[in-house]
């Protein structure tokens, strides 16, 4: 029998009414089975997202580090693992695959080293302003609030790693939707977030909502969209289907308060 993966939301591991069967290219062979969410079910996510953020931004930068860096150390550690389920669903090679996680885990450990030296900036009025001289200007570095991170089906791993790091490490929480056809990779991936709460070394749980994942059908467009009045910033790389950014731009368009502010890189 195979494996069914749960999503992890709100500090557990959650299933979802129907699923999705996830097979082997090469073989035909089933995988496993993923959580197919509802509506209901990513209103929850967003929801769990929101009630997390203010704990998790509250955190200074060395402690979010802490947290990278042991997700880090389970990526380096899970490699092989992770990397030969990734190679039989999406069809890579196994040494490929091994190195997609291995970069993934370098990704997050260099985002926690480089993380803990972000500061801010105080300017001198003069700098900006002739008659401002006596005036000082201080900019400080802000979390934007929920960044969805949708990863692409070649690189489910590592484009998912290199979003999810810098948001979390900026004070953000993150909901993460990986490619359906690298869903079981990308669960693979989410579970390093859970195990930090076990790790001897941590002083403190990962807080519940910070990390999210959410698995959805192939009906992108009845799947991914929520009635939940959250700010959402949308990062995704140039990898992705374009369509996918215009939709979750759309979606978000026709709900979203004046106040929110989105953002999409590519």
């Amino acid at each position: 029998m195979t494996e069914h993966y749960l999503n992890y939301v709100n500090g557990e591991w959650r299933d979802s009414a129907d699923a999705i069967e996830i097979f082997e290219p090469a073989t035909g062979k089933s995988l496993g089975t993923v959580p197919a969410m509802s509506h209901e079910d990513v209103d929850y996510v967003m929801n769990s997202a929101k009630k997390a953020l203010p704990a998790w931004r509250a955190l200074s930068y060395v402690e979010r580090a802490a947290y990278l860096q042991k997700a880090a150390d389970i990526l380096y550690r899970d490699a092989e693992k992770i990397g030969s389920t990734l190679s039989k669903e999406i069809a890579k090679g196994l040494k490929s695959s091994i190195g997609e996680v291995t970069r993934t885990a370098e990704i997050v450990e260099y985002t926690a080293k480089v993380g803990v030296t972000l500061d801010g900036e105080v300017m001198e009025g003069g700098n900006f302003e002739a008659a401002s001289k006596n005036k000082l200007a201080v900019v400080r570095r802000e979390p934007v609030g929920l960044v969805l991170a949708i990863s692409p089906f070649n690189y489910p791993v590592n484009l998912a790693g290199s979003k999810i790091a810098p948001a979390l490490m900026g004070g953000n929480v993150v909901a993460f939707k990986p490619p359906t056809q690298g869903s079981i990779s990308g669960l693979l991936l989410a579970k390093a977030s859970p195990k930090l709460a076990c790790q001897p070394a941590s002083s403190t749980p990962l807080p519940a909502g910070v990390g999210l994942s959410a698995t959805t059908s192939l009906n992108t467009r009845q799947s991914t969209s929520s009635t939940s009045p959250v700010p959402v910033l949308s990062a995704r790389t140039s990898a992705n289907w374009p369509g996918c950014g215009r939709l979750c731009w759309n979606l978000a368009a026709r709900t979203r308060p004046s106040s929110w502010k989105t953002l999409t890189w590519t």
